[in-house]
């Protein structure tokens, strides 16, 4: 495996949220797997968080790391061959970095929490409004597109994480719903509506004609991972595991759900 980065986000984000400012992580390569070390203390709420790149070697021993950018305060994180993208709490704007270093740029103005990405374009949610309208949905082109961006959907309550494929956007909306509209544009449609359905805020997943999310089937306060046809419909959503406790983040590749 060639790897040797690992991106972070150092506050509140895709890595931890624990609301208080000094939570650290510490990511390392070892052999073909990325290991992380998380050390939290105490503190006041920070405003503001770097986003750091770390260099590893193979044997993990950790490398330096890297501040990208400095972010008021990061929700989300996502990466592809080339930048580094983020999106707020609803504070700031959604924004890149090169992956290798470089000036930031912003790509919207809105403040949106939730965040996806595809070849070209970058998908965010804003869940309780900051300077965007409460439960609105948007694309935007990884070039930029300041007040330019795409209206996907708006009106969504409780939104919670974005995931995208081929041909569809895809999040969840309170209450127990799991959304999803055609890339280009049209009518959202309902995946699961009613119970069992997602966590308030549920992270979301896809892959493999499959989208992934948390449900609290037993109203127990621990979500079963759960799946759904990305047509919808039959077959009814499976539960693939019990978390045993908060789920807040999903990712999904051709053979596992993590």
């Amino acid at each position: 495996m060639k790897a040797s980065k690992v991106l972070v986000g150092l506050g509140c984000s895709v890595v931890a949220c624990g609301g208080r400012g000094d939570l650290s992580y510490t990511g390392r390569v070892v052999q073909d797997s990325m290991t992380l070390d998380g050390d939290a203390g105490g503190g006041a709420q920070a405003t503001t968080a770097p986003v750091r790149s770390e260099a590893g070697a193979a044997s993990g021993v950790p490398g330096t790391p890297i501040v990208l950018a400095t972010v008021t305060s990061p929700e989300m994180i996502a990466v592809d061959d080339t930048s580094v993208y983020w999106a707020s709490y609803e504070i700031g704007p959604v924004g890149k970095v090169p992956i290798g270093g470089g000036p930031s740029i912003t790509l919207d103005s809105l403040s949106g929490s939730f965040l996806a990405i595809d070849a070209t374009r970058v998908y965010t949610g804003s869940p309780s409004g900051g300077n965007a309208p409460q439960g609105l949905v948007v694309a935007c082109a990884k070039t930029g597109c300041a007040d330019g961006y795409t209206t996907l959907a708006s009106g969504q309550g409780r939104l919670g994480g974005l995931a995208v494929d081929a041909t569809s956007l895809y999040w969840t909306s309170g209450p127990g719903a799991v959304m999803k509209v055609p890339l280009g544009g049209g009518v959202p449609t309902t995946l699961v509506g009613g119970v069992p359905g997602p966590a308030e805020g549920g992270a979301v997943a896809v892959s493999g004609g499959y989208v992934f999310y948390a449900a609290d089937t037993t109203g127990s306060g621990d979500p079963d991972l759960m799946r759904v046809a990305v047509q919808g419909g039959v077959p009814s959503p499976i539960v693939l595991a019990t978390s045993g406790g908060g789920v807040v983040g999903i990712t999904a590749d051709a053979t596992n759900v993590y």
